[in-house]
């Protein structure tokens, strides 16, 4: 009976342990994340249906693409859109500030044809997630953060201060 307890103990810690990811001797629970992000979602909705944030939205200069900053009320930066278009495909990192983190999604589109020959279809599509926690990429895999950086995740820019040097540098 002892030992049935003891492999029960075990089971459970074993599987606990799966949804942690140790940052900066931080521990970071995965479940907190993604309810973080789903809550995030949620009131992000809810305000833009209200009115209750500014998008400012501009085209980006030297590159084929846009810029969008979705900001409330007190005029705080609650999300940046970046859309890349290219000639055999599009690419949109979406940017939201969620507490003390950035949340970063990244979905590339690959089209069957260049754009100037004819309609395109997409012919393949991949979305990358990941976090950024003090000043450091982590790329979300299998329900675990891993370390990583700008060129593996496919990451332009990594701070709220780059993307608005963006923003301003377009709106001159």
């Amino acid at each position: 009976m002892k030992k049935i307890y003891i492999l029960l103990l075990s089971y459970v810690l074993i599987t606990s342990c799966g949804k942690n990811t140790f940052i900066n001797n931080k521990k970071i629970d995965m479940d907190n994340l993604q309810s973080g992000v789903s809550e995030y979602y949620d009131k992000f909705t809810a305000e833009y249906l209200r009115g209750e944030i500014t998008v400012t939205d501009m085209p980006l200069i030297g590159r084929d693409g846009e810029i969008t900053r979705y900001s409330d009320e007190n005029g705080n930066t609650l999300r940046y859109t970046l859309v890349i278009c290219g000639e055999t495909g599009k690419t949109v990192y979406e940017y939201y500030f969620i507490k003390e983190y950035i949340y970063i999604n990244i979905l590339d589109e690959n089209y069957t044809c260049p754009i100037y020959e004819k309609t395109p279809y997409i012919l393949y599509r991949t979305l990358k997630e990941g976090v950024i926690y003090k000043n450091i990429i982590y790329r979300l895999e299998n329900g675990k953060a891993v370390e990583s950086n700008l060129k593996n995740i496919g990451l332009l820019y990594k701070t709220e201060e780059e993307l608005r040097d963006m923003m301003n540098e377009n709106y001159r």
